[in-house]
């Protein structure tokens, strides 16, 4: 699967964002926060499906970090893929300037050794630049399936976070409390 930054804008966008006042720190502000009410403070406390536990919001807390981590890592992987892409393409054009000389200047000359040795190497130096080339593409086959991997792990771990934490409720004092732990 290929991911793109609008697909990782896309994700970000459907990400939760945790209520004002009940932040745990920077790293928690990012993408992967919790949206679900507040219970108020002060009234009986009673978990169920609805509700997450200290335990359940404290490994909300997190695998929400977690993920902006691997965000992270997705965005830093798709520039180091970018610029992989680039340097390919820039070396394609130099190979296809070395051959397009190569194929209009053979040397004919049978005697002529300084032009044989001169197109020698260029041919040297083409081929060197075919074998980089060709490094470079497996590489960057390489990396490609591992951010497809890496983007695909992130898209289940977003929606068990999805399902597992962000629209369920807590209670402010187990925030508070966790908050006080870290």
């Amino acid at each position: 699967m290929t991911h793109s930054k609008l697909t990782i804008a896309s994700i970000t966008a459907l990400m939760i964002s945790m209520p004002a006042g009940a932040q745990t720190s920077d790293d928690f502000q990012k993408l992967f926060t919790l949206n679900g009410p507040i219970q108020a403070m002060g009234v009986e406390r009673v978990y169920d499906d609805f509700t997450l536990s200290p335990g359940q919001l404290a490994e909300c807390l997190k695998d929400a970090k977690q993920l902006n981590i691997d965000a992270a890592k997705i965005d830093d992987t798709y520039e180091k893929l970018q610029a992989e892409r680039d340097n390919i393409g820039a070396l394609g054009e130099e190979i296809d300037t070395s051959t397009a000389y190569l194929e209009a200047h053979p040397t004919q000359e049978v005697n002529d050794e300084a032009a044989q040795q001169k197109r020698a190497e260029l041919v040297e130096r083409h081929n060197q630049l075919t074998d980089e080339y060709n490094r470079w593409i497996t590489q960057y086959q390489q990396d490609q399936v591992a951010y497809a991997d890496m983007a695909d792990q992130f898209d289940i771990d977003q929606e068990k976070f999805a399902d597992k934490c962000s629209q369920k409720q807590y209670y402010a004092e187990d925030l508070k409390a966790i908050q006080m732990k870290n």
